[in-house]
């Protein structure tokens, strides 16, 4: 479809829709005959598994922006798409997913959001500049997960931090820091969370460290762990809340290494 869109200086979704034969009201008749004899010329040969989903159309879709390394070990992602198959199914509703890498696919669109087979769809991940756009002209509704936007929904991590630091405090453990993404809107809340409790003891925090927007996580980890292998043993806070169980398990690594408990 691509080709074919590329051949006659259309859009891919132009195209989808003249092969099958929902042009109505959406395109020209004259293009989508126009579009049909060139893909015709060109060996066009349609993808059967979305002639099946066609005939059998599905109502959502889940979209995962992410590489194959950032995807992996998302415990976030996962547990998002267990809870959506959990809930397409009680509610008895077809769905799909699509996991597209934007580093390896630059400049081209999910087949989710070309090829008309779902209703709405569900994103996890932070598109790129390309993608986004099209987030923003589609004509079906689209949520995404932590990200900014009226319809977008979050893990309720302000709630979530706030209520770990009263605990925490009540337990007798006042000396507390944190070490917190800064990229994702999620993070965000997570740390506004963590200092609106530490106000609403009177408590200041024992570090409050986040990670350079550049993504390197794994420089910024060592770097802390190293700060905090040079102060003296009193200097140390007592609890550290960290934004994920990944990067907890990292810290916990490069503590361990500097022979930190």
């Amino acid at each position: 479809q691509k080709d074919v869109a590329e051949a006659l200086g259309v859009s891919q979704m132009s195209v989808s829709l003249a092969l099958s034969k929902r042009e109505k009201n959406r395109i020209s008749s004259e293009l989508a005959d126009k579009i049909r004899e060139k893909a015709k010329e060109m060996g066009y040969h349609p993808s059967v598994s979305a002639q099946i989903l066609r005939t059998e159309p599905t109502d959502l879709g889940f979209l995962i922006l992410e590489s194959y390394e950032a995807f992996r070990p998302n415990m976030e992602c996962h547990d998002a798409i267990s809870y959506f198959v959990k809930e397409c199914r009680k509610r008895s509703r077809k769905f799909q997913m699509e996991w597209f890498d934007q580093t390896l696919r630059s400049g081209e669109l999910p087949r989710m959001l070309t090829d008309g087979l779902v209703g709405g769809v569900i994103s996890f991940g932070h598109a790129d500049e390309f993608v986004d756009a099209q987030f923003k002209k589609s004509s079906i509704p689209i949520v995404k997960i932590n990200e900014p936007g009226d319809f977008n929904v979050s893990f309720d991590m302000d709630i979530d931090m706030r209520r770990a630091v009263h605990e925490l405090a009540a337990r007798g453990h006042k000396r507390l820091g944190m070490f917190n993404c800064s990229v994702f809107q999620v993070f965000t809340k997570a740390k506004k969370g963590f200092l609106s409790g530490m106000e609403d003891l009177s408590l200041a925090p024992v570090c409050m460290r986040e990670t350079s927007p550049s993504g390197n996580f794994t420089k910024d980890i060592i770097a802390f762990a190293d700060e905090m292998a040079a102060l003296p043993k009193k200097a140390l806070p007592f609890v550290l809340l960290v934004d994920t169980a990944l990067t907890a398990k990292s810290l916990v690594s490069a503590f361990q290494a500097r022979g930190l408990r």
